[in-house]
């Protein structure tokens, strides 16, 4: 799934695919082409961290123990790993879509309007070139909270 976020994301910024403005760039400023670098770096993240190694290394306690270790722990942390990267892809997903529709003057679709506007309450379109970086975090936690929070449904509403 990262890696189809990020194939969005590189075929936004590329206007010979998407038709839109080369990069997405705003006017003259408001680079954001770093953006699918940073994606990159989040994609591999999530990809090691899916990884999975059932031969962990030796319990080291010479017990005369032959089965392996109990890779539920490891699981726990990957799984953490894993789902932050993933969120950080979606994040920057959004904050792509999100330029687009402003670089071109256009406006959500109707179910999407709640969710665009939450995700530019957090990261505002890019006019000017800027560090995305801290802006992109805080959205990524918010997806975080709004996934694994107390509800049994996930309202993407709320971010």
């Amino acid at each position: 799934l990262a890696t189809l976020g990020d194939r969005q994301i590189t075929k936004l910024l590329d206007s010979k695919v998407s038709h839109l403005p080369e990069q997405l760039l705003a006017k003259e400023d408001g680079y954001i082409g770093v953006v699918g670098m940073a994606v990159v770096a989040y994609l591999e993240e999530a990809t090691r961290a899916a990884q999975v190694n059932l031969l962990p290394g030796s319990e080291g306690g010479g017990f005369g123990q032959n089965d392996i270790g109990v890779p539920t722990f490891w699981a726990f942390n990957q799984h953490q790993t894993g789902s932050s990267a993933f969120d950080a892809v979606l994040a920057y997903l959004g904050v792509t879509a999100s330029q687009a529709l402003y670089v071109t003057g256009r406006t959500a679709p109707p179910a999407l309007k709640a969710f665009l506007e939450a995700i530019r309450s957090m990261v505002p379109p890019v006019t000017d070139s800027r560090a995305l970086g801290s802006e992109v975090e805080i959205l990524a936690n918010q997806i975080d909270k709004t996934v694994f929070g107390t509800s049994s449904t996930v309202n993407l509403e709320a971010l």
